[in-house]
């Protein structure tokens, strides 16, 4: 029997605040057709409250999602109310993801989520036992790439406390509070990145001190011929 290829192919940029994700983002939906978390989003808004309802209950109604969630809530100390709530959007969001059809490029996706989330207070960093089944249970049966935006902290720094329209928790604080901050969470995004590796996924990483056009660049040479056409 000949294999159909997937409906959906994802690509989610990710990295650490200040990486330049949401930049690079706009500089690939100017090269290819795709549809943006913005657009995602949207359409989401769109949907009946009906409609809404049968996609949360079956992102929670998923067995391995939900021993994933306990297993990284549980394994990660993850005890802040915010990032549980926000795990538990990322549970609702799934199967919504799911359903989609196209290239569909996100700046803010599932591996951002997850950064807040063990970003948050008193949380361990994350081993692939206690992240990669989660990740392996959100992520769509799809053609999917992970673009890891690799930057060092003060880089990250100097971008953050320039930019005047960042949606980052990070954007309010105070100097001194942002660089203890970017220096606490470090080493987050390259165990997220493994994590996202240990679950099957495609990870390609990415300088992120290079020109945007640069890497705008390699991202559309980096994915499948069939999502560019």
């Amino acid at each position: 029997m000949q294999r159909t290829e997937p409906r959906l192919t994802l690509v989610e940029l990710f990295g650490a605040p200040g990486a330049g994700k949401s930049t690079l983002a706009t500089a690939v939906a100017r090269r290819l057709q795709l549809q943006t978390r913005h657009q995602l989003s949207a359409g989401w808004h769109r949907q009946s409250a009906l409609r809404k309802a049968s996609f949360i209950a079956r992102g929670f109604a998923t067995p391995s999602r939900m021993i994933g969630a306990a297993r990284l809530v549980f394994g990660c100390r993850v005890r802040d109310r915010a990032g549980i709530a926000r795990l538990f959007k990322v549970v609702a969001k799934s199967e919504w993801l799911r359903s989609q059809q196209g290239l569909v490029l996100l700046d803010q996706g599932f591996l951002q989520d997850l950064w807040s989330v063990l970003s948050g207070p008193g949380t361990r960093l994350p081993d692939p036992p206690h992240l990669s089944p989660f990740i392996r249970s959100i992520f769509p049966h799809a053609k999917t790439t992970i673009f890891f935006v690799q930057v060092d902290t003060e880089t990250a720094f100097g971008r953050i406390t320039a930019r005047c329209n960042g949606h980052s928790r990070l954007d309010a604080l105070p100097h001194a509070e942002l660089r203890a901050s970017i220096d606490q969470s470090a080493d987050l995004p390259l165990a997220i990145a493994n994590g996202a590796k240990a679950a099957g996924l495609r990870v390609v990483t990415l300088d992120g001190s290079e020109q945007i056009e640069t890497l705008a660049d390699q991202v559309v040479f980096a994915l499948p011929a069939s999502a560019t056409r």
